[in-house]
């Protein structure tokens, strides 16, 4: 099999303006800067928003999701590891990183409109077919893995009480 090569175009992440009204007057406007997620940003979002996954056998054998706890907790993550406040420094312009804990202080209205544009902008894909696939494939690792384990655990156990007879 022959494959084209790959071009890609590049590595300075994407990145985008935001301004924020901090007392809705208009007078006070902070200027923000949203970035295009990191690979190292986007496996902490994703990590944890399988993190609290839970599963149920159905009737035919299969396994399904039944309960995501936790799932949340990832966006804040997100905007926090994405998005950088401008601030001068004398002369120079320079962008802060924007704590976790005050993106958890905003209000939702703040914050969602911005954790969508970071996705945007990172092609962060967000679905249920995508995440219900992703979790099924999980699932079925680890019950091998599980599997594994079991048939090694008959076979020590085998193996001692043939050798105690």
């Amino acid at each position: 099999m022959e494959y084209e090569p790959l071009r890609l175009v590049g590595l300075a992440p994407v990145k985008v303006s935001v301004f924020i009204d901090v007392d809705g007057d208009g007078k006070t406007i902070d200027e923000y800067v949203a970035c295009e997620a990191s690979e190292g940003a986007h496996v902490e979002y994703r990590d944890m928003m399988f993190a609290g996954t839970k599963f149920t056998e159905t009737a035919s054998g299969g396994i399904k999701p039944s309960g995501f706890d936790s799932m949340s907790k990832g966006e804040p993550t997100l905007v926090a590891r994405c998005l950088f406040k401008k601030i001068k420094v004398g002369s120079e312009e320079k962008l802060q990183p924007v704590l976790e804990s005050t993106i958890r202080a905003w209000p939702h209205r703040i914050v969602e409109p911005i954790l969508k544009l970071i996705k945007q902008i990172s092609g962060v894909k967000e679905g249920q077919v995508e995440t219900i696939e992703i979790l099924e494939a999980r699932l079925a690792e680890m019950k091998a893995k599980v599997k594994v384990e079991e048939d090694a655990a008959k076979n020590s156990s085998s193996a001692t009480t043939a050798t105690s007879v």
